[in-house]
């Protein structure tokens, strides 16, 4: 599915790739990746541009969600800013914590067995 673009203030529709290392889904788009916060990957989504931010965009709405998507247990999630992904159920974000620290590890060559994430 191609991903478009029609410029400022206008819509678009989005297919998420994959998360970031920050937890926002990240679009690839002719321009480059595109940073879409409250998203999961395989989503489709309708955006918006992010004002003096080209490569992020505001979430719309969720056209096609994740069959890893939840309802978020706080009633603030999306607004305070203080949880990114409340949205996503807890065996895929462990799974994707585990592999931040599996990444990152052998970004400095070390080679370990990395535990499954705990959730306390």
């Amino acid at each position: 599915m191609p991903n478009s673009y029609s410029g400022p203030c206008m819509t678009e529709r989005l297919t998420i790739a994959r998360l970031g290392h920050r937890g926002d889904g990240i679009a690839d788009t002719a321009n480059g990746p595109v940073y879409v916060p409250f998203t999961l990957p395989g989503e489709v989504v309708t955006v918006e541009a992010a004002e003096n931010h080209p490569d992020r965009r505001h979430l719309l709405q969720v056209e096609r969600a994740s069959a890893e998507r939840v309802t978020a247990i706080c009633p603030h999630f999306g607004v305070c800013g203080g949880c990114a992904l409340q949205h996503w159920a807890l065996p895929a974000q462990h799974a994707w914590k585990r592999q931040l620290i599996v990444a990152a590890l052998a970004h400095e060559k070390i080679t370990t067995d990395v535990a499954p994430t705990l959730d306390g």
